[in-house]
């Protein structure tokens, strides 16, 4: 869409760079030059140096852009020098900085997503529910970047006005046993005009006191049930396709697979995820959708066929065996 008015990036570069910020800096240079142009006048680039100019400093720590430490290696020293290379957007008194430009491979989501963010009269609403639970389970970053972009309201059970009638999006992170019937009566009036949902849940719950899994009932299943998905109970394992983690050995420390920390693999049938080939699942369920429904239902994300489960009270020791019979395909989300 069009941009209602003219957006501002600031380019703050100091002149000396090390010769690989430099040539970040030449794909940066590129990717501003087509933004403007694809823009039709309605983005203006602006290049600054703070190193050399006291008003372009002053103007930098203003946006929120601060000077960082650059490694410059010469054939017999290595200096420690100061310097900047780093965005910031404004539109009509409103501001975004991307600090450091460390690498360009997100840059044009990061700069559109900014400017998506200033130039919206209102942020779309969306309804987050948080009850994660395990070793170390955070969702903060998740919850900084939605606050970028979007107007995040917290949900409870107990709330009686949300999903509220302007919210077309629910996140759901954990969740009880069950789900009262009001509660899911407004889920179902939110698919209902349109919305969707996120549920990142499962069926097992690691321990916070010992190295073993518990099953529970998932209470969300009351509410994906129409569309005929359900987490199941289990926890899924993949034996080629996991993560490495540190385990004790007679010679010390050494990298071993742990099959319950997934590498899963994009399915390729969705457009939603289909340049994100893999991504890491943590102690996660498998997901049924043989139930009967109206909707189609599309696979994301997959194991290898190497993959089982473990049911019931299960070790999730990494040291633990792994039974290899019954492998196969895992559907994972």
């Amino acid at each position: 869409d069009a941009l209602p008015d003219v957006v501002t990036i600031k380019e703050f570069a100091s002149d000396a760079l090390p010769t690989q910020v430099a040539l970040t800096k030449r794909d940066v240079d590129d990717l501003l030059r087509d933004l403007r142009s694809a823009a039709h006048g309605k983005i203006r680039v602006e290049e600054r140096d703070p190193s050399a100019d006291t008003a372009a400093a002053n103007d930098a720590q203003r946006l929120g852009v601060r000077p960082v430490q650059f490694n410059v290696v010469g054939r017999s020293s290595l200096q420690v020098k100061q310097g900047y290379f780093g965005l910031a957007i404004q539109y009509e008194g409103r501001k975004q900085a991307i600090g450091y430009v460390n690498e360009t491979d997100d840059l044009e989501y990061q700069l559109a997503t900014a400017i998506q963010s200033l130039t919206r009269p209102s942020k779309p609403a969306i309804a987050l529910y948080d009850m994660a639970t395990g070793p170390g389970v955070t969702f903060q970053i998740l919850k900084t970047q939605l606050d970028k972009s979007y107007d995040v309201r917290a949900l409870t059970l107990a709330d009686t006005t949300q999903p509220a009638a302007d919210v077309k999006t629910a996140v759901i992170i954990g969740g009880p046993d069950s789900v009262p019937p009001p509660v899911r009566a407004r889920f179902a009036a939110m698919f209902q005009r349109g919305g969707s949902a996120l549920f990142l849940v499962n069926g097992m719950h690691p321990s916070t006191q010992e190295p073993v899994a518990y099953t529970r009932p998932v209470g969300w299943n009351q509410v994906i049930a129409p569309f005929g998905v359900s987490v199941v109970p289990d926890l899924a394992y993949d034996l080629v396709s996991s993560e490495l983690v540190p385990m004790p050995s007679p010679a010390g420390q050494v990298l071993s697979r742990y099959p319950l920390f997934i590498d899963a693999h994009t399915s390729g049938q969705s457009v939603v995820n289909r340049q994100i080939d893999n991504v890491l699942l943590t102690w996660a369920s498998t997901v049924d959708t043989t139930a009967k429904s109206p909707y189609e239902r599309t696979p994301l994300y997959v194991t290898t066929r190497d993959a089982g489960i473990l049911t019931g009270t299960a070790s999730i020791s990494p040291g633990r065996d792994f039974p290899q019979d019954s492998l196969g395909v895992r559907l994972l989300g």
